[in-house]
């Protein structure tokens, strides 16, 4: 069995091993729809609200994230600034997209290198971001922002310092 008393099971034993996983976890002291909730807020929180960005998918360590576009972005080019705002929304979000991280989670960019590689003008934009690898404290993860098109505009690598993870094997790191 595993650590949470979910092993293999079969038949009606399925059943009760998702319910044991359910209450192992409603013990740790937060709700299941924690990091649900995190990602949502990362997405419609402050200055992601200002620019406009929504959340189009999220899953374990990735994220997606659309900016629509609007002539405050740039005329005849989005601006880089904006474009470097949405890569670390997606960022940031596919860090916290983790079972391990906790009300008690704190982080922050540490590190962002951008190359834009083609100019984006008058277009929505839709970053990919996913996590390439977790640390002890640091996380880093590639970003690849496209256009309409579907044409990359810009690839970005990002490192992310996240603490207060909760204790957790070395299999979900």
């Amino acid at each position: 069995g595993g650590r949470h008393g979910v092993g293999r099971t079969c038949g009606s034993r399925d059943r009760r091993a998702r319910v044991t996983l359910q209450i192992k976890r409603s013990q740790v002291g937060y709700p299941l729809s924690f990091k649900i909730d995190t990602v949502g807020r990362i997405a419609t929180e402050s200055f992601a609200s200002l620019l406009g960005v929504e959340l189009i998918d999220s899953d374990r360590d990735r994220a997606v994230f659309k900016l629509p576009y609007q002539p405050r972005l740039g005329v005849g080019r989005i601006h880089g600034g904006a474009i470097g705002a949405l890569v670390d929304i997606a960022a940031t979000a596919a860090f916290w997209s983790c079972p391990d991280v906790t009300p008690a989670s704190r982080g922050a960019t540490v590190g962002l290198s951008i190359n834009f590689l083609k100019l984006a003008v008058a277009t929505d934009l839709v970053a990919t971001a996913t996590v390439r690898r977790r640390g002890g404290t640091l996380c880093t993860g590639d970003v690849s922002v496209r256009d309409s098109e579907g044409e990359e505009v810009a690839a970005a690598m990002v490192t992310y310092k996240l603490t207060g993870y909760r204790e957790r094997s070395n299999q979900s790191r």
